[in-house]
């Protein structure tokens, strides 16, 4: 199966919370996103690949629901071999990083100072991350109810 676009990862994991009961896995990605954009002028692919690509592996571990830009994944039900498992991962990475490089430039273009736009997009992902996983949660729920 391929998702794209704004997609969500749906396991069969519970989420992992932190303080105040915020999403560690959103938290994570947003805190990567955020670090891209303050890293410097201009964000190089090695440094956005370091610190976007670290951030989505840590979420990854922590909760592998969220956003997903592109994932080529194995078929739901079956058991994924190492091969699918390194193909799902290198999409959804790879993807996340050329996103956060897409952000970076336009972050660089926004007329506000650049510590105030790596908060403000960092807290629109961490609030669109949030948000794809309560709604993969409420439509597990309502199908679970149903049956």
């Amino acid at each position: 199966a391929i998702a794209c676009a704004g997609g969500y990862r749906d396991a069969m994991t519970t989420s992992t919370t932190g303080p105040y009961g915020l999403r560690l896995s959103s938290l994570v990605r947003a805190a990567g996103t955020t670090a891209t954009i303050l890293a410097g002028k201009p964000s190089g692919l090695v440094r956005t690949s370091v610190l976007a690509g670290g951030a989505e592996l840590a979420a990854r571990e922590i909760d592998p629901r969220g956003i997903q830009v592109f994932s080529i994944t194995p078929d739901p039900g079956s058991t994924p071999s190492e091969r699918e498992q390194l193909i799902a991962t290198a999409t959804t990475t790879g993807s996340w990083v050329l996103a956060n490089l897409l952000v970076a430039k336009v972050a660089r273009l926004l007329p506000f100072p650049r510590l105030v736009t790596a908060v403000l997009l960092g807290a629109g992902v961490y609030a669109l991350d949030n948000s794809l996983v309560e709604g993969a949660d409420q439509r597990r729920n309502r199908q679970h109810w149903q049956h």
